[in-house]
């Protein structure tokens, strides 16, 4: 007698049928997992923006720059890159294009207590 060494049809389509069903679970998982290192990435990214505006304003002589209490002072991405507190070319992980220079700003308040530092990116056309 003569063994049969192939898969039926039925045996195939059972096999892409459960594939599917794996594919069809596991992609939505993935792109979360995608999207949640993308946030993470750029949170990052405004981390290291903001630690460099608290070390450019600890460099700051007598608070020559700082606000006052209840005031607020900017400090471009331009000026900490020239001072050396971030690094030169940051990308926005979210569009792909690099911070602009001039447009990206930490705002810096003083509530008399604490400075409270914000990454400001509303002048930025995108």
């Amino acid at each position: 007698m003569k063994k049969n060494q192939g898969f039926t049809l039925i045996e195939l389509l059972a096999t892409i049928a459960v594939l599917a069903i794996v594919a069809l679970i596991a992609t939505p998982t993935v792109y979360r997992a995608i999207n949640g290192s993308r946030e993470k990435a750029y949170n990052d990214q405004v981390s290291a923006i903001i630690t460099g505006a608290k070390s450019w304003s600890s460099d700051q002589n007598n608070f020559y720059k700082l606000p006052a209490k209840g005031g607020m002072t900017t400090v471009t991405l331009k000026e900490l890159k020239k001072g050396g507190y971030v690094d030169s070319d940051i990308v926005n992980i979210k569009n792909g294009k690099k911070f602009d220079d001039n447009c990206t700003k930490v705002d810096i308040t003083y509530d008399g207590k604490k400075l409270s530092y914000k990454l400001n990116t509303s002048s930025c056309t995108n």
